[in-house]
């Protein structure tokens, strides 16, 4: 008998006959999900870029799992092992007599800064498979 994990993908497109088309949160059409609107090449993220807000506004109010983005270590996450390439974070915090300064660091797989619109798909491929307990 195959693996709940091996037959995934086989058992998916078993299921599902044609693609669907990707849509916002109303029901429009997205031309391109990996591009973000921004001022100019190298500038900021508009906010007329209806995808991207649409986007974080469902990251913002997902429910919240037993740790969200990067919680690994002394049980961060049951089942994890060390040798995985899951996000790493560490965050210092320094006192000085001009205040408090804090510096928050991560290591992930991938660099998702460049296009924020990656970031929440990103994090949804660092997260357990619902259906199968495996990543």
């Amino acid at each position: 008998m195959a693996s709940p994990l091996g037959s995934q993908l086989a058992s998916f497109a078993a299921y599902k006959k044609s693609p669907d088309i990707l849509t916002t949160s109303h029901g429009h059409p997205v031309d391109c999900k990996t591009a973000t609107l921004t001022a100019g090449a190298k500038g900021p993220v508009l906010l007329q870029d209806y995808v991207f807000l649409d986007e974080m506004a469902h990251f913002d109010r997902e429910r919240i799992p037993e740790r969200v983005v990067h919680a690994k270590g002394a049980g961060g996450e049951s089942g994890s092992a060390d040798t995985v390439r899951d996000p790493r974070g560490f965050a210092v915090k320094f006192y000085t007599e001009d205040g408090n300064w804090d510096l928050v660091g991560n290591n992930t797989p991938i660099f998702f800064i460049r296009d924020p619109i990656l970031f929440p798909s990103f994090i949804h491929t660092q997260k357990r498979n619902p259906s199968i307990p495996f990543k």
